[in-house]
């Protein structure tokens, strides 16, 4: 069963499993005939359509008890659910921070979020940028950033950091684990809106003024706040993401490329899960924004060596196309294809040759757009010998020949006889997928020096 059970209750009801949460929404003023749901750590949200009366029912299949998104016009707001949860909301889709009110199991705790963020947040976010982090903040901030002085605007944090502690103590009968949470949040929130007011301002000072202003904002060590039972939430992300920001200041943050130096600051600053959750982040936030495999592949077989977390080590490979996957002095397994003219042909047809072999199929775009961006390096590698393998995965033959004429991938082009046998082999959860075969039929691979020659090494793989 899918964590994520988006099953609506139209007809009749439904007999729960034990970690199916039950979760009603009503909109009042609809203006959209539908909302976005999202689970924390998820890259991709959910649609939910409403019913004509504005209501929508849905099921939550909950392993652990933590936070959903969800949007509505542009708006977002958390919902925190336990297993024991059944939660109807109702919102005003005019108003939503104003309106929203939570009722049934979990409702005090879900109360308790809206009564905060109504309070003192926003549901609109703004964001800040440096070396591929990203960083949001609530659209709130904004004005005093962008209008306040560094001691005017550190006064009023500090006024307000003290009114949101105030209020999470006077709260009763919420749930530990998440008032532990918002209690971190105040003082995660105080670093983000800190080091969101440097960066803004950053070009309007001197390097004295941003040195004095650093000093006036009073950005000590943070080490007290940092804990990894906190990796599942967004506000603490944003809060690492920050930190690394804040500790590279004040070299200029919109250079481009400084992810080498990001990457030392949280090998030096962070450590245990913290630590390698913050350099998987941005080794996939390098290859999610540039495109380009090549920025990142210096430090992934460095981390791949010494990565004690398997989950981390399968995001990597697979944002990366697998260039990281399999172990040398392997044999690589054969690949039956056809070529466009209906002919067998295979992996092992190239024994005593070196292959590169690139996984790829129509609807691929960073795989079409590989072939092009790499369009001179692979005519160079043909010259010198290389044989270039083009193994589509496409499933309709017409859509691969159709994308052949229209991109013309230099090399041998085929497409699999059985997708199920190559994905095993070869573990295609991703593609663009990409794989060095030597002249003995096994796996090999280029240096991770930083200013490694590509075409020479695949020519001294050929002379071997």
């Amino acid at each position: 069963m899918n964590r994520l059970l988006l099953l609506l209750i139209l007809m009749f009801p439904f007999a729960l499993t034990a970690n199916e949460i039950m979760i009603k929404v009503r909109i009042d003023q609809a203006n959209e005939p539908y909302f976005n749901i999202q689970e924390v750590g998820k890259e991709s949200s959910f649609r939910i359509d409403l019913k004509a009366d504005n209501t929508s029912n849905f099921l939550f299949n909950l392993e652990q008890e933590g936070f959903l998104t969800l949007t509505y016009q542009g708006q977002s707001f958390p919902i925190y659910l336990q297993l024991e949860d059944a939660i109807e909301i109702v919102f005003n889709g005019n108003d939503i921070k104003n309106s929203l009110s939570f009722s049934g199991n979990g409702a005090a705790n879900n109360n308790m979020i809206a009564a905060y963020q109504k309070r003192f947040g926003s549901l609109n976010k703004s964001h800040f940028e440096a070396g591929y982090l990203d960083v949001q903040f609530d659209t709130k901030v904004i004005d005093d950033i962008q209008n306040l002085s560094a001691e005017q605007f550190k006064a009023k944090l500090d006024k307000l950091s003290k009114e949101k502690l105030n209020f999470l103590n006077g709260q009763s009968g919420i749930n530990e684990k998440l008032k532990k949470i918002y209690f971190g949040k105040v003082n995660w929130d105080k670093v983000i809106h800190k080091t969101a007011w440097l960066v803004t301002n950053y070009n309007m000072q001197s390097p004295n003024e941003l040195a004095s202003n650093r000093a006036i904002l009073s950005l000590a060590d943070q080490k007290n706040f940092i804990a990894e039972e906190f990796l599942d939430n967004q506000d603490f992300k944003n809060y690492i993401n920050a930190l690394v920001i804040n500790k590279y200041l004040p070299k200029d943050p919109f250079k481009y490329n400084i992810h080498p130096s990001l990457y030392s600051i949280i090998e030096q600053n962070f450590s245990s899960k913290v630590k390698w959750y913050a350099q998987t982040h941005l080794l996939l936030k390098v290859y999610e924004r540039s495109g380009n495999a090549e920025l990142g592949r210096d430090k992934i077989r460095e981390f791949a060596n010494v990565c004690p977390y398997p989950e981390y080590q399968a995001r990597l490979m697979e944002m990366y196309g697998g260039e990281i996957s399999g172990v040398e002095d392997v044999k690589a397994p054969d690949i039956d294809m056809v070529d466009k003219s209906g002919n067998y042909i295979g992996l092992s047809s190239y024994k005593g040759q070196v292959v590169y072999i690139s996984f790829w199929a129509s609807w691929c775009k960073p795989c079409i757009e590989g072939f092009k961006k790499n369009k001179d390096l692979r005519q160079k590698l043909e010259a010198a010998g290389v044989i270039l393998l083009n193994v589509s995965i496409d499933k309709k033959e017409e859509a691969w020949k159709d994308a052949m004429i229209r991109h013309r991938p230099l090399g041998v082009n085929g497409r699999v006889v059985s997708l199920s046998d190559v994905s095993k082999n070869y573990d295609i959860s991703a593609i663009p997928l990409y794989h060095i075969v030597d002249k003995n039929g096994k796996f090999t691979y280029l240096s991770d020096k930083a200013n490694r020659d590509i075409l020479q090494e695949f020519i001294d793989l050929v002379q071997k």
